[in-house]
């Protein structure tokens, strides 16, 4: 005796794992609102951990700001230059905190670059376990 053919449904394909992108070391930058011509820049950094992390570890947590200097940009140069509303800078930091170098991304005036530099290179952290390079962002308004 045959048996009719049975219709056999695929099974459906398994779902993607869902990719996820690597935590950025950027902190949350905003702009605050100042009444005086020269940019204003604040940073906002993640508290820093109360237990020894391992070194792996370590490039995923936030370092602490600790100080922060806004740079000092003549007001000839905001005039007459042109008009940026943001800044990013990679900082080559120290296990102790203080910066060793300040990389510029493109798009930063020329005519500012020396300022913003000057600034972030006095930028104090939380110590950290070893050396890292820290990205941030300088939002300015006027």
């Amino acid at each position: 005796m045959e048996q009719p053919p049975v219709a056999l449904t695929p099974e459906p394909a398994p779902e993607p794992a869902p990719m996820f992108a690597p935590p950025m070391a950027v902190p949350a930058v905003s702009p605050v609102t100042s009444s005086v011509i020269a940019p204003a820049i604040s940073a906002v950094a993640s508290p820093a951990p109360t237990t020894p992390v391992p070194v792996a570890a370590a490039a995923l947590i936030q370092p602490k700001l600790l100080t922060m200097v806004e740079p000092d940009i003549p007001a000839r140069v905001l005039v007459d230059g042109p008009r940026v509303s943001e800044i990013f800078a990679d900082l080559t930091l120290r296990p102790d905190g203080t910066v060793a170098s300040v990389a510029l991304l493109p798009g930063a005036p020329r005519a500012w670059q020396r300022f913003v530099v000057s600034a972030l290179e006095r930028w104090r952290f939380e110590p950290l376990p070893a050396t890292r390079v820290h990205r941030v962002q300088l939002v300015f308004s006027e």
